[in-house]
């Protein structure tokens, strides 16, 4: 679509911008992807990627990858973000600083409560009872992550880290 568009036409930065976006976060899923084979998970698991699931007519859960195992199931919110990332507390999002530029992303910490709450609806409808973990994984190994002080620290992990849901 991007080589039909004349290159002085604004909405051809946008969209270039929104395909770069699109394969840097389908590289990072890829990297956590290969990264998750060398975990040791308990002995009966699953790993669905992409998940799509319709919860009502007009409402949707959408996760990166869903863990399952015996005892828990864990959501992880991949990002694919380089530079120097601040979580910042009001209004709730994301800022990275790279190159001298600053951007603001939607608070992965946000889309996260999100898939939580959806996916407890779901289970309490088919009377599931399991632990959830939610984790944002944070593909880009270079990613330098600046957290509040009020952050829980357990529940957003880099990608060093990710072994820890492997127990």
């Amino acid at each position: 679509m991007l080589n039909r568009l004349p290159r002085d036409q604004n909405i051809y930065l946008e969209i270039e911008k929104k395909i770069k976006a699109a394969e840097a976060g389908f590289r990072g899923e890829c990297y956590v992807d290969n990264f998750l084979k060398q975990v040791t998970f308990p002995k009966h698991y699953a790993i669905l990627k992409e998940l799509h699931i319709q919860i009502n007519q007009n409402n949707y859960l959408q996760i990166d990858t869903l863990i399952l195992t015996k005892k828990y199931i864990a959501i992880l919110e991949i990002k694919n973000i380089r530079g120097k990332i601040y979580f910042q507390r009001n209004p709730k999002q994301l800022i990275r600083e790279v190159d001298g530029e600053t951007t603001s992303f939607k608070c992965p910490e946000q889309q996260l409560k999100r898939h939580v709450k959806k996916l407890q609806f779901l289970l309490q409808n088919f009377k599931i009872s399991i632990p959830l973990k939610s984790l944002i994984v944070f593909a880009y190994s270079q990613t330098q992550v600046v957290l509040p002080t009020q952050m829980n620290l357990s529940q957003n992990l880099s990608h060093k880290t990710i072994q820890s849901i492997s127990r």
